[in-house]
């Protein structure tokens, strides 16, 4: 009967021990941006945080178990360039009793790490470190760091553990491009729909008036804005209520500034050149030309046959503009723009008369 016991008691160990698993969970830092210094986070000389790994054993309550923790570092660049194990870092062993985090900033304590490189050969490869050098800004890219914790009995690697991906898409946002009201335009409507280029996910409009005696853009640009805008596309239809309206006769400057998020949870002002327009003095369109391409930019590839129709025929507005029979304004139909870019599958046929 007591054999009989103890063969229970051996059986319900070895389940226990079965039953036990580390966890792990990851935390990023929410780059757009890097650096070169970054990505060599251990022997960076201005180190930032740049992730969180959060460890545990469960079921809770159990016992202490002992592990290392691996990092492999791999990239692959927007341009198709690839290179596996950019960096590699291995810890000590150490004990999960029954939780521990570790960020970048410990594995540069020497006496958690047990080893660490960072390939110069493959970052030349990858022609990182000429662009890093000129820019001080990591090329656009996505940069993996592959995680993997194994568990250690009698002091040897026993199994893999658990693991996880930590994933950085650098968008590299370095530059803003503005595309509509075009520079110089003085045929622009009082609610123009603004329209720029940038990879980042927020940007902010600026829009100054150029009041008498001002010269220079940047000397417009230096008072307050008449209306500044947070902004999460790349696009803003001006609107017709609740802001100051743009009048008539009267020159505005605008520009964009996006602000991409670096290392350290910082962020660094990239801004387009600045651009004037003046309203058409009639308070409309001078010429439909601008709201033609706003449509054709709308509607896309799509209907380019139809745009390119308008143009091979030399056809040209009579200045009234109708909706199915109806007639609209200018503004009226720049809203039907704004319509068109949001739902562009909305639409099912185009045609020209």
């Amino acid at each position: 009967m007591r054999k009989a016991i103890l063969g229970l008691l051996v059986l319900a160990s070895a389940v226990s021990a079965l039953a036990q698993k580390v966890q792990m969970m990851t935390t990023a830092a929410p780059l757009q941006q890097a650096t070169l210094s970054d990505i060599d986070f251990i022997r960076s000389t201005t180190p930032k945080w740049l992730f969180t790994i959060d460890l545990a054993v469960l079921p809770q309550g159990s016992q202490a178990t002992t592990v290392f923790l691996e990092i492999h570092g791999d990239v692959t660049l927007a341009n198709g360039k690839s290179e596996q194990e950019v960096v590699y870092l291995r810890t000590q062993q150490f004990q999960l009793a029954p939780t521990r985090t570790i960020t970048n900033l410990d594995l540069r304590n020497p006496d958690l790490r047990d080893a660490y490189s960072f390939s110069e050969d493959k970052i030349t490869a990858l022609g990182i470190k000429d662009v890093a050098l000129s820019s001080a800004i990591l090329p656009a890219g996505v940069y993996t760091l592959h995680v993997v914790i194994t568990k250690v009995e009698a002091g040897h690697p026993a199994a893999e553990a658990a693991k996880a991906d930590i994933v950085y898409i650098l968008s590299n946002p370095s530059r803003v491009e503005l595309m509509f009201p075009l520079d110089g335009d003085r045929a622009v409507s009082p609610f123009p729909l603004f329209q720029w280029l940038y990879d980042g996910p927020t940007a902010q409009l600026a829009i100054f008036e150029k009041l008498p005696g001002q010269h220079s853009l940047e000397e417009v640009t230096s008072g307050v804005p008449i209306l500044q805008q947070n902004v999460q596309t790349t696009f803003f239809q001006y609107p017709t209520g609740g802001v100051r309206a743009l009048q008539p006769g009267k020159t505005y400057v605008w520009y964009v500034a996006g602000t991409p998020v670096t290392a350290g949870g910082g962020s660094e002002e990239v801004r387009s050149a600045l651009r004037s327009f003046t309203v058409s003095p009639n308070g409309g369109y001078s010429s439909l030309s601008s709201l033609l391409e706003e449509l054709e930019r709308a509607l896309g590839p799509r209907y380019q046959t139809v745009f390119d129709k308008i143009r091979e025929e030399g056809l040209s507005s009579t200045g009234s503009l109708q909706l199915n029979g109806l007639p609209i304004t200018a503004e009226q139909l720049q809203q039907i723009v704004e319509q068109i870019r949001t739902k562009p599958e909305a639409i099912r046929s185009v045609r020209v008369e």
